[in-house]
């Protein structure tokens, strides 16, 4: 397992209520997924914009298929969500996030030089084991 706990991955496969459960909260990714993936193809030319909707549509159904039919079929949490990804490479999505992350990374540059400074102040050479023994 990568990411996902054993627990989880293990109730998922052996019966299909815990399958179901969470084929049900992927699918109610969807919107979230759609409003990303059209911030993203927003930031694209019109045709290639228009290609990843596309792309994303057929995407939704055939992951959707894929999420529905798992009762007949016992998997893992982790095998879901490697699935959805293959599933996106496979269509042409390598990143339905692309947006969302530059819009957090624009975040993150103006708040790193603040952040640097503060981190400035309180540096001594001793680091981080100083502070812990310091705590003990």
């Amino acid at each position: 397992y990568t990411h996902v706990s054993p627990g989880v991955c293990d109730a998922c496969l052996a019966e299909g209520r815990p399958r179901r459960e969470w084929a049900g909260l992927l699918l109610g990714q969807f919107p979230s997924h759609r409003s990303n993936i059209q911030r993203t193809a927003q930031l694209l030319p019109p045709n290639d914009g228009a290609q990843l909707l596309a792309n994303y549509e057929i995407w939704e159904r055939k992951y959707e298929a894929y999420l529905q039919q798992l009762h007949e079929a016992p998997c893992t949490l982790l095998d879901m969500v490697l699935e959805k990804e293959r599933m996106l490479r496979a269509h042409g999505i390598p990143d339905p996030f692309h947006a969302l992350k530059l819009d957090e990374n624009e975040v993150a540059l103006r708040l790193y030089p603040a952040l640097q400074s503060e981190l400035d102040v309180i540096w001594t050479p001793g680091g981080a084991a100083e502070a812990a023994e310091a705590m003990l």
